[in-house]
């Protein structure tokens, strides 16, 4: 395989900015933990109208047997029940059911809405992404659309395939209006407040698919938080279906699956969800899917290779809010104490790195550095220049290099990312050995894993 072709395989993760601290509107931001039975699920909410009234997504709350309300500000916890709920919009208004105020009797503040995003400025979502105990803001990237008012509709090819992705209990509709989210949301944004410039909210955080990994994600329209208000709608008594759950961003820690663990750390990864590539390319946009149909054909033309059934597992690092995707079927180390992931193919001849750290960016980056120079003595690759970015606190850089034997041909390549973004750190890097080995297995890993460093992304904690 060329290095042209192998580079054309390589997609690097976009650029993924925090915010510089978090606004005074923050303060009324609070967590929203659901219990069902021995089960809990995290998600955020916000106060709304009054000190005692909290807005969060109905899917947050559907179907629990008790509600409570933390707020970091007042450093107070408090009951709450379900008041009113309006499905259309997947959001609910909680109150609180005893005294929710500080050791002085200070209340927290109403937010109050602001107008339509706009995709030129900067926006900020605040919550508790993966149930972190922390409140922490993310920057929010909104999509140019076509419509006016996007509708989930313009997200999914048919209503069968909405009901089939998100389910059918009734809530959001496939009609309902949302503001398309381009930027990593994760599970514990349901009910977050995204807020602009001036700290008003604009939209609410609801969902999106494959853990928003496929960055296919929404928001609630703030336009909604009025009829919220004033709604008689019959409130839910169940949770949401399994494929809702997936699909909307609420915190499910009790719920996940296997575990990657290192023998010797006790470290640890949690897988979230896996899916086919066939079923991740069906439910992204048209721009995203068409790339993944090119690679298909091209896998599919050049070595016979059918990538539409392979299977994309993501895990988790509860720690950090890392969320690393890699093919299933790969060998899998988690280093105890660099929490370095390496995904190897059964040959041994394509790996892939990858590394994310919330702070000691410059630290992480020197060692995830010496990681891969200890695998081949890489030298610039005469065909691809590195590219560089850099903007204030944030820093990228995508190189590639290849490593050649005692008569100079070459023997390996290397295709690597680093980005750091204030201190957190994202590295990743797919390596391919041994050229004149290379088997169909491999080749099938190699394009797998380039997908997959795409995939992988990161929460700031």
């Amino acid at each position: 395989m060329s290095r042209t072709a192998l580079l054309a395989l390589f997609l690097m993760c976009p650029a993924h900015l925090f915010a510089q601290g978090l606004p005074s509107s923050s303060a009324s931001v609070v967590r929203v933990t659901c219990r069902v039975g021995a089960q809990e699920s995290v998600g955020t909410g916000f106060v709304w109208s009054r000190p005692n009234l909290i807005v969060t997504a109905l899917h947050v709350v559907a179907g629990c047997t008790s509600l409570e309300v933390f707020s970091e500000t007042l450093k107070a916890a408090a009951k709450a029940e379900v008041d009113r709920v309006l499905r259309e919009g997947d959001l609910a208004l909680i109150r609180v059911t005893g005294t929710f105020a500080d050791a002085a009797g200070r209340e927290l503040v109403p937010l109050k809405s602001g107008t339509a995003p706009n995709v030129k400025e900067e926006h900020l979502i605040v919550g508790y992404p993966r149930g972190v105990k922390t409140r922490q803001g993310d920057d929010i990237r909104f999509s140019l659309v076509d419509a006016q008012q996007p509708t989930l509709s313009d997200l999914f090819k048919s209503e069968a395939e909405f009901t089939r992705l998100v389910g059918n209990q009734g809530y959001p509709l496939y009609v309902s209006k949302i503001w398309r989210v381009s930027s990593t949301i994760q599970p514990g944004h349901s009910g977050a407040p995204i807020l602009d410039k001036t700290g008003n909210v604009i939209g609410i955080g609801d969902g999106g698919l494959y853990g928003g990994a496929s960055r296919i994600n929404w928001a609630i329209p703030a336009d909604y938080l009025q009829r919220l208000l004033t709604s008689n709608e019959q409130k839910p008594t169940q949770a949401p279906l399994h494929n809702a759950e997936r699909a909307m961003f609420s915190a499910d820690a009790n719920t996940k699956d296997d575990l990657v663990d290192d023998a010797a750390g006790g470290e640890k990864l949690t897988r979230s969800w896996s899916a086919t590539l066939g079923d991740m390319a069906g439910s992204a946009d048209d721009e995203e899917a068409k790339d993944l149909e090119e690679l298909f054909q091209t896998a599919k033309k050049d070595f016979d290779i059918d990538l539409r059934t392979a299977i994309i597992d993501i895990y988790e690092d509860d720690d950090t809010g890392a969320s690393l995707a890699v093919p299933r079927g790969v060998a899998l180390h988690l280093d105890a104490k660099t929490k370095l992931l390496e995904a190897t193919a059964p040959s041994g001849r394509v790996a892939m790195y990858v590394q994310a750290s919330a702070d000691e960016g410059d630290r992480t980056m020197a060692a995830f550095a010496e990681v891969l120079d200890s695998v081949a003595a890489w030298q610039p690759d005469p065909d691809s220049e590195d590219e560089r970015e850099e903007d204030g606190d944030y820093r990228h850089l995508e190189m590639s290099r290849v490593a050649k034997d005692g008569r100079g041909m070459e023997t390996g390549q290397m295709f690597a990312g680093f980005t750091i973004d204030e201190n957190s750190f994202l590295g990743t890097a797919v390596i391919a050995t041994e050229y004149d080995k290379l088997t169909k297995e491999d080749l099938r890993a190699l394009y797998l894993m380039m997908i997959c460093v795409e995939l992988s992304d990161y929460a700031k904690n």
